[in-house]
């Protein structure tokens, strides 16, 4: 009777966030116009847009590379390279797969069943994302103090604040026990409680990083120059379609823009991404077309990663199928 409802609300969910990208694409297409922006992607330079994509690999090695630093506490044996392969894998679940099963979810699942310990695993992909959360925020914050550009815009501040809560509910949540314990004793209901204990294997398990100040370190290290790559990635994308942004105006926008990104009001980020590239881009002087464009060179790149990932699925998982996968991950939640 509990399960019934469900379905539909996930339905509605989805139709609601489809609405929301629909609304944000049309919204940034009309304004920024079809032939405005087709100039500005004919005219990319293409020597900037190589340096861009290499940095955009770049930018998934360090994360892979953070990430295999984190997994040492539990002393796995998966290398750097399957764990980059893991992470594409990843960006095909989250960009084109026809799932609810997050990229984030499925190399978290798949470490732990080529490692024989999904809650350690899936820890270790918690922290890897928590940490860069946390200096996300950390540089959001400071653009929003140090730029008076984001100062006083309500969206960017609406975003902001949704990660600053975000950031401190989940740290509440993943490591005090408190609320899981008022969790587990308020519901009885038995695939509830099948889910809480699997939260609380993975806590415990988060909670052990505590006792490993020294991969912490490296993995808020890592984070910064995540950030740092993410700045450049962005300003050589300025560079690929024709325009030259003051350098240190990228330092204060994309920290804002990635904030942006993470509002869970559309599908996909499809059409969020878009808008956040044109109206934060905008308010530190990228024309219109320009900043669509890159937002638009953002999707088909990380749609090119997932395409990627399909076909090093065989490399980096256990074998099977994505669509597979996703039922078993489902049936197993």
């Amino acid at each position: 009777m509990n399960e019934a409802p469900k379905p539909r609300r996930r339905k509605l969910s989805l139709l609601l966030k489809a609405g929301v990208s629909a609304m944000l694409l049309v919204y940034v297409f009309r304004k920024v116009g079809w032939e405005p922006l087709w100039e500005t992607i004919q005219g990319a330079d293409l020597r900037f847009l190589a340096i861009h994509l290499s940095l955009a690999v770049l930018a998934t090695l360090i994360s892979a590379r953070k990430w295999q630093i984190l997994c040492r506490p539990f002393h796995f044996q998966t290398g750097l390279g399957k764990l980059f392969l893991l992470y594409l894998v990843g960006y095909l679940f989250n960009h084109i797969m026809p799932t609810n099963v997050g990229g984030d979810v499925v190399r978290g699942w798949e470490l732990g069943r080529a490692e024989g310990r999904k809650a350690e695993a899936m820890a270790s992909v918690f922290i890897e994302r928590y940490t860069g959360l946390a200096i996300l925020v950390l540089f959001a914050l400071g653009a929003v103090t140090f730029d008076s550009r984001f100062r006083n815009n309500w969206p960017v501040l609406g975003a902001l604040a949704f990660a600053v809560c975000g950031f401190l509910g989940i740290s509440v949540i993943i490591f005090y026990s408190a609320p899981l314990n008022l969790l587990q004793k308020i519901n009885r209901y038995g695939p509830i409680q099948k889910v809480l204990n699997k939260a609380r294997k993975v806590q415990v398990s988060v909670q052990n990083y505590g006792r490993h100040p020294r991969e912490i370190a490296w993995a808020l290290f890592y984070s910064v120059l995540f950030y740092i790559n993410s700045v450049f990635i962005t300003f050589t994308g300025c560079l690929t379609f024709g325009h030259h942004p003051p350098l240190a105006s990228m330092f204060t926008a994309v920290p804002v823009m990635m904030v942006v990104f993470m509002i869970p009001i559309s599908l996909g980020g499809i059409g969020l991404q878009e808008w956040a590239y044109y109206a934060v881009l905008g308010r530190v002087g990228v024309p219109q077309a320009a900043g669509l464009s890159l937002g638009l060179l953002y999707r088909v790149r990380s749609m090119c990663f997932g395409l990627l990932g399909a076909a090093a699925y065989p490399l980096a998982t256990a074998g099977g199928k994505p669509s597979q996968l996703a039922q078993q991950i489902q049936a197993n939640d």
